[in-house]
């Protein structure tokens, strides 16, 4: 989790190479894993709301930014609907195959999506659809060597975000709480039942916060994370 003052401050932390930062590997967290990427609002002190940024996620390619879409939307499907199985099992395979690389998958799972489209409308293609499924599924579709790089839409994100009453954290550490109820957002860290009470107080501090395996937060004058 990262903490800054302003949309700037948080691009330059998250777009980050190396050090603490998982950029290099955010097609395989966000594919793969699921991963959430929420824009938590902070205003003096207290939490007051946030929104998902992962819609805003492109690839540099408008037919990959929709087969992204699509494999976000699939996580989000009741795990109940088996047709969102049968896909899920499919789109997961291709991911799967990719590796740390996930984003290279992004051609086949276009192609994969398309195929159970035709089998969901019940199409006259139905049955040719099912048999090309079957040939990706035993392996003997390619996948490309590289991928895109998965970039937000900084510019998008700057207009839904509201705007900061100061002071803004710029160094050091804060507390911050929840303003009224907390707001449930799922497999969000600061969801999690340490955090998750309208009394209990979050400790945070600027740059990279590791909140899922403990943070050993810096002592006054220490160096911070960036």
């Amino acid at each position: 989790m990262y903490a800054a003052g302003d949309l700037a401050g948080l691009k330059e932390m998250f777009e980050k190479d190396g050090g603490d930062g998982y950029q290099p590997f955010l097609d395989y967290h966000v594919m793969w894993c699921g991963a959430v990427l929420h824009l938590w609002v902070v205003q003096r002190g207290f939490v007051v709301g946030g929104f998902d940024v992962r819609p805003y996620l492109r690839t540099g390619d408008p037919g990959w930014d929709r087969t992204l879409a699509r494999v976000i939307e699939l996580q989000e499907r009741d795990k109940a609907d088996e047709r969102a199985e049968e896909i899920r099992e499919d789109v997961g395979m291709v991911i799967e195959d990719a590796g740390w690389e996930a984003a290279r998958a992004l051609p086949l799972l276009g192609k994969v999506f398309e195929l159970h489209d035709q089998i969901t409308a019940a199409s006259d293609a139905a049955e040719d659809a099912e048999a090309q499924l079957e040939v990706i599924r035993a392996g003997d579709e390619d996948l490309p060597s590289a991928g895109p790089l998965l970039k937000l839409d900084w510019d998008t994100v700057a207009e839904l975000a509201p705007s900061l009453q100061s002071p803004v954290l710029a160094s050091g550490r804060l507390e911050v709480m929840w303003a009224d109820d907390p707001i449930w957002v799922e497999d969000s860290y600061i969801c999690r039942d340490l955090h998750y009470d309208s009394s209990s107080s979050i400790s945070l501090h600027f740059g990279w916060n590791d909140l899922e395996n403990g943070d050993a937060h810096p002592e006054a004058g220490e160096s911070l994370p960036s």
